[in-house]
């Protein structure tokens, strides 16, 4: 490391710092820039430390805030840059025109041309993060009562069995794409969406950058306003529950997944319609269609 250092000579450095970074780990990684040789100008160290025993406090304080603001303010400390405003701060994906022309034929192929379009994403890393896919089946039943929508189900392969599911559940109204898409494809298919609905995950933050409105429903186990998608923010389901802010990543200290099971079916649903706006008369089909796909088709 020191080698590549001596040899790109870089001009500065830049560190960028989460949202509850504590001083110890910021002085660790100033410690291994100065070990490595750079001697220049390190940016990122100005901002609020917090320390683990009082997180809860300093939360109430404010000094926990959504993670795209760090990162900022660590550019914003080099001189030649400056403050930069929360209006510049845009995050939008640039879609290469192969995969949104096989997103195009996805839905041109299908059952979903020419319906308001709306994405699923039941998957999650950790169970304590995934709302129960019998809700994600309700709901969409609900939605497709009252605006007439079609799904697309999008996740990792390992999401595929609940892909699976939601397609059988809902009929021909609902693609299952799990599993059978690249990262830039994903985003092209979402870009095509009117709406997202999904589980705190990748995808979601995919969405919210490629421009389709998210309503992400999240556990409580980290602080709210901190990981909502950055052009989502507002869009969330969540419930306050007395052991809330566990911070607990992998999994549920209580192993009851109590906070992402306290959130109901209305509460989703009413976020959603906050997007979707009142229904059209002529786009409505009260006929849910329960059949299977058509075989041949995707």
């Amino acid at each position: 490391m020191r080698r590549l250092i001596a040899e790109e000579r870089p001009d500065a450095v830049f560190v960028l710092p989460y949202s509850g970074e504590s001083l110890g780990s910021k002085l660790k990684k100033l410690l291994y820039f100065r070990l490595a040789g750079f001697k220049g100008p390190i940016f990122g160290f100005d901002g609020l430390t917090t320390r683990k025993i009082l997180r809860r406090s300093q939360y109430q304080l404010g000094l926990y805030e959504h993670e795209v603001y760090g990162p900022v303010r660590a550019i914003s400390e080099c001189p030649t840059i400056g403050i930069v405003a929360e209006e510049e701060i845009v995050q939008r994906l640039t879609i290469p025109e192969d995969a949104s022309r096989w997103a195009r034929d996805v839905v041109n192929e299908s059952w979903l041309e020419g319906h308001l379009l709306v994405a699923i994403a039941p998957g999650a890393s950790f169970p304590h993060k995934m709302w129960p896919t019998d809700r994600y089946i309700a709901a969409s039943r609900e939605l497709h009562q009252e605006y007439g929508c079609r799904f697309v189900v999008v996740g990792a392969d390992t999401d595929r069995p609940l892909g699976v599911r939601l397609e059988e559940s809902l009929g021909v109204c609902c693609l299952d794409m799990t599993g059978r898409t690249t990262v830039t494809q994903l985003a092209a298919l979402l870009s095509l969406c009117r709406l997202f609905v999904g589980n705190d995950s990748g995808p979601a933050h995919m969405a919210s950058a490629v421009g389709c409105p998210c309503v992400t429903v999240t556990s409580a186990l980290d602080f709210p306003g901190i990981w909502e998608p950055w052009n989502s923010r507002g869009r969330i389901a969540r419930t306050r529950i007395d052991c809330e802010f566990c911070l607990s990543l992998t999994c549920c200290p209580l192993k009851t997944n109590a906070c992402i099971l306290a959130i109901d079916t209305d509460e989703v649903l009413s976020i959603c319609r906050q997007v979707l706006g009142v229904p059209s008369p002529y786009c409505i089909d009260r006929k849910f269609a329960a059949a299977s796909r058509p075989a041949g088709q995707l």
